[in-house]
């Protein structure tokens, strides 16, 4: 079974001076591709273009910055500072911030969508492309896993909630959420291939949960093998009605995690959390992002 992966990336240096993405007149449709793994897990792709390099990046929303390997076509971007970025493996690499120009996602309907600058990290060592929370500020967008559709300014909700900002920098966004009657955060991460929940919160909370096996094969965005156990949550209660039961999960000490994204996120939601509900996510107004999610 090839190892599962887990995002949790976050820059610790983050640049200001990000333009807006260009609000469009009419919806903008990205194709998605889904690749499922084990346990109801897997990787969610966008399709992207930097200048004339064209190819897929897993979308991430765990990242708080897109990342890029280094490669002979990137090699000579104007580098801007470094960073560090920890994994869940608590694995910590340091990359170059450089400025990617015009970056594009191509769109099966509606117009293009792109930046024509956009801070990203270039790293020597990781596991792959990530397209992060950055390329999103100033844009609202929908999630459909039943059409495999990311699309940019749909019709807006009817109602909406505010998410927690994690990390000191505010970079990363998380869920209120409820495990059986435990209130909690869950950490809203598309980058991971499954849920995950901080070993000491299932220490405390046993009942809240189903064993399944011992020490599964895993590695972090930034590279770095660990070995979780495997449980089953049995509900995640988001309000309003809307619950899950019967979610996979690995559970390991978050460690370095559990200092950056707060001690009061126990929980990180990963593609088989997400890509079974439809998500609104309205990043338009930067110090107060929310979101709406139905059953899909």
């Amino acid at each position: 079974m090839p190892p599962l992966r887990l995002s949790a990336l976050f820059a610790l240096l983050l640049l200001s001076g990000l333009e807006p993405a260009k609000a469009q007149n009419a919806p903008s449709t990205i194709p998605l591709t889904l690749n499922e793994s084990n346990w109801g897990g897997g990787r969610i792709f966008v399709t992207a273009r930097f200048g004339t390099i064209q190819g897929p990046m897993r979308l991430d929303t765990g990242a708080s910055t897109t990342r890029v390997m280094l490669q002979p076509w990137n090699k000579d971007w104007p580098v801007l500072g470094r960073s560090t970025s920890v994994g869940s493996s608590g694995r910590a690499i340091s990359c170059d911030d450089v400025e990617a120009q015009n970056v594009l996602l191509p769109a099966a309907q509606g117009n293009d969508v792109g930046r024509a600058t956009l801070l990203v990290t270039r790293c020597a060592a990781g596991e792959g492309d990530l397209l992060g929370l950055n390329f999103f500020k100033g844009t609202r967008v929908s999630l459909d896993f039943g059409k495999r559709e990311l699309t940019f300014f749909p019709p807006a909700p009817p109602s909406a909630k505010p998410f927690r900002r994690l990390t000191p920098e505010n970079s990363l966004v998380g869920l209120d959420l409820r495990l059986g009657k435990e209130a909690t955060v869950g950490f809203l991460d598309s980058g991971a291939e499954l849920c995950a929940v901080d070993s000491a919160f299932v220490a405390r909370h046993m009942p809240l949960f189903t064993f399944v096996r011992r020490r599964l094969a895993a590695s972090g965005a930034s590279g770095g093998n660990f070995s979780p156990d495997l449980y089953k949550i049995k509900s995640i209660e988001l309000g309003d009605g809307l619950v899950l039961h019967d979610l996979y999960a690995l559970v390991y000490d978050f460690g370095a995690l559990r200092n950056a994204l707060g001690r009061g996120t126990s929980v990180i939601l990963g593609y088989n959390f997400i890509t079974r509900l439809h998500w609104d996510l309205d990043f338009t107004s930067p110090e107060a992002p929310t979101w709406s999610a139905r059953l899909k």
